[in-house]
């Protein structure tokens, strides 16, 4: 199936559009890195030099850029994640086991990135469960069937999941578009009941993207999937839930929301060896962001990478922490680089996209920030 993108044309006249600066590479490769979640290119535009010490803010992921920092110049590279959630310490702790006790491939059923049956994925799980702390393994003890299916999406969920975001990208309005992923609960439904509800074509159209059984992230309750019988009531409850919280279909909203919760499928072996080498070089830290922060100076760190900022962060406090955490921060789609006087923003430009040098519309969570300085933001037309 085509990219989205490949059906999108500018529309704005050649003579209106902005002149925009060369960039240096390793800003391009952050902004790639950023609107592909892509941990490799990540730690190629962070570029850490020797010595350097890199803070990772993940909320939801699992800390897969940390995980590809090690692979890079590891011996130069001391890593910190700091997760929010006690589930994403757990999958954190999980994902560290099972590059310490497993092969690559196991290790990869392990966490469902490979079709394996629910017995093997409870022998893997039993063979890495000694190298887990007490609560980490109660944590995964009173979810093992959550471990039997596989934490994450198979490639043909993720197809399936692909299929729902074209749908809903190319068939609903920018603004309702923005609210199904962001918007409050009460706006999610409305605008599914506006826009989608008793809609013989959204019928037809989302038996498309039927996927059978449940899913769930850990430490949530099962969320539906969609079935072939009611597709439309299982969108629903999607949207209900929030269509970015469940991995289903993380990968297909990951460059909208920037949540995207998998070790790295495609490292190579060389790769998954030099992270076993290399493990005792990342440490979690689990405190609060705001806390850390304020325990551990910023300069503390010469890079810090926000991949999954929590979502209870509204836009005031978005923007504090992007003013207190240094010189170069990747959120989700975004490349931000922060002082204390000016927060610049930028997001990279594919078809369909152009640059709008006085509208805020980064994000929801930016749309409303009261940030001075001159910001570089891409709005979709």
């Amino acid at each position: 199936m085509a990219s989205v993108h490949d059906s999108l044309e500018w529309h704005t006249p050649p003579a209106a559009r902005p002149v925009v600066e060369t960039r240096p590479p390793a800003e391009v490769a952050l902004h790639h890195a950023g609107f592909c979640h892509d941990p490799d290119a990540a730690v190629a535009g962070l570029h850490p030099a020797p010595g350097s010490r890199i803070l990772v803010v993940d909320a939801y992921g699992g800390a897969d850029t940390a995980l590809a920092l090690l692979t890079t110049a590891p011996s130069a590279v001391r890593v910190a994640a700091l997760v929010d959630q006690p589930g994403v310490e757990a999958l954190l702790a999980l994902k560290s086991a099972a590059v310490a006790c497993l092969d690559r491939l196991d290790a990869l059923r392990l966490l469902g990135l490979l079709r394996a049956s629910r017995t093997e994925r409870i022998e893997a799980y039993l063979a890495v469960r000694e190298a887990l702390t007490l609560p980490v393994r109660s944590f995964w003890d009173a979810r093992r069937s959550c471990v039997a299916g596989g934490l994450y999406s198979t490639s043909a969920e993720a197809e399936m999941g692909r299929l729902l975001r074209n749908l809903l990208w190319n068939n609903l309005p920018n603004d309702a578009y923005r609210a199904i992923l962001y918007g409050s609960r009460d706006d999610r439904l409305a605008i599914f009941d506006e826009r989608i509800a008793g809609s013989a074509f959204w019928r037809s159209a989302l038996r498309l993207c039927a996927v059978r059984g449940s899913v769930a992230r850990p430490g949530d309750r099962a969320v539906d999937a969609f079935t072939a019988d009611d597709p439309v009531a299982a969108l629903r409850r999607m949207v209900d839930v929030g269509l970015w919280a469940n991995p289903l279909w993380a990968r297909a909203f990951c460059n909208d929301v920037g949540v995207l919760a998998t070790l790295p499928a495609y490292l190579r072996p060389e790769g998954y060896a030099a992270v076993q080498r290399h493990l005792d070089r990342l440490w979690p830290e689990v405190d609060g962001i705001e806390d850390a922060l304020d325990a551990q100076p910023e300069a503390q760190y010469d890079k810090v990478d926000l991949g999954n900022l929590p979502d209870h962060l509204d836009a005031p406090e978005l923007v504090r922490l992007l003013h207190r955490v240094g010189d170069r921060v990747c959120v989700g789609g975004a490349v931000a680089f922060t002082s204390f006087r000016s927060v610049a923003l930028a997001m990279p430009a594919p078809r369909g996209f152009e640059y709008d040098l006085e509208r805020e519309g980064c994000c929801a969570a930016l749309d409303r920030a009261p940030v001075r300085g001159r910001r570089r933001v891409l709005r979709r037309v």
